[in-house]
């Protein structure tokens, strides 16, 4: 079984999508599946909330996202019910130290 952390960073909405699909099969595979959004993601996540819900719905837990970005752009209250808002960059470092590898899209 792996251990994959997918970071999804780009702001491009067929972009979010593809994570989405490799997640569904991953986890059908037994392998654990992670998700954090960064940055420009979470803006476009904030537009799409089909998208959101889809996520949440497939994952063990909630996916992530940076919770300084969404109070920098005043994101916190659309995505706090499907994203939780952390400080990603701790996040990151704890994953990795549990043996998480990150794929980055």
């Amino acid at each position: 079984m792996a251990n994959m952390l997918l970071l999804i960073i780009s702001g491009e909405e067929e972009r979010l999508r593809m994570p989405l699909n490799f997640a569904k099969t991953q986890i059908k595979a037994g392998n654990k599946i992670k998700v954090v959004f960064w940055g420009p993601s979470q803006k476009t996540l904030s537009n799409n909330y089909e998208l959101r819900r889809e996520y949440a719905s497939i994952l063990n837990e909630k996916p992530k996202g940076c919770i300084n970005y969404a109070r920098m752009h005043n994101l916190e209250t659309t995505l706090s019910n499907d994203l939780e808002l952390i400080p990603v960059g701790d996040y990151l470092s704890k994953a990795v130290d549990e043996g998480f590898e990150l794929i980055t899209f």
